[in-house]
């Protein structure tokens, strides 16, 4: 499962259709187009160019998480999630993709914790509960993963295809 940036998207989409983006928008949808194209360094150079205009442009550092976790540079990732939440507490996304590479790397605690702010903030966001169902199979949490990508499926019944095998093996053990 790959980060969503489609949330992003919309936001990019709604904005440039307002026709009033600032400077630092622009280099910030400059980079989420390169990232779609997964040309990550120079996404992050757009989206470092975003924050020297704009050091309060939380969504810039948490797309350029996404770009540094997409490259390896996964404490590069977390410090600039991190910012962003420092900036906007409320940033349900930021706390997913944080709460994402913590899951890649291993620290279970504390990505069930992000992912579960994620959903306490966005309660329909059905890819934080499909990431938390996987970080419970990882701390086998068997019941609790089974809920969660039951409830991920629910929310979007596009994901049946992806996480149906996942949730049939984990009823099976």
């Amino acid at each position: 499962m790959k980060l969503p940036i489609t949330i992003a998207a919309v936001i990019v989409v709604l904005a440039a259709a307002c026709g009033e983006l600032s400077e630092a928008e622009e280099h910030n949808n400059r980079g989420f187009d390169l990232a779609e194209g997964e040309r990550w360094q120079e996404a992050i150079a757009e989206y470092d160019r975003a924050i020297e205009l704009d050091p309060e442009f939380a969504a810039a550092y948490n797309n350029r998480g996404i770009a540094h976790f997409e490259l390896g540079n996964v404490e590069q990732a977390i410090a600039d999630h991190s910012k962003a939440l420092e900036l906007d507490p409320d940033y349900a996304l930021a706390y997913y993709n944080r709460g994402y590479v913590r899951l890649q790397e291993g620290d279970l605690e504390r990505a069930l914790s992000d992912l579960d702010q994620a959903i306490e903030l966005k309660p329909d966001f059905a890819a934080a509960y499909a990431t938390r169902g996987f970080a419970h199979r990882e701390a086998g949490n068997t019941g609790r993963a089974i809920a969660d990508l039951g409830k991920a499926i629910e929310l979007d019944s596009g994901l049946e295809e992806e996480l149906h095998p996942a949730l049939d093996n984990l009823k099976n053990q």
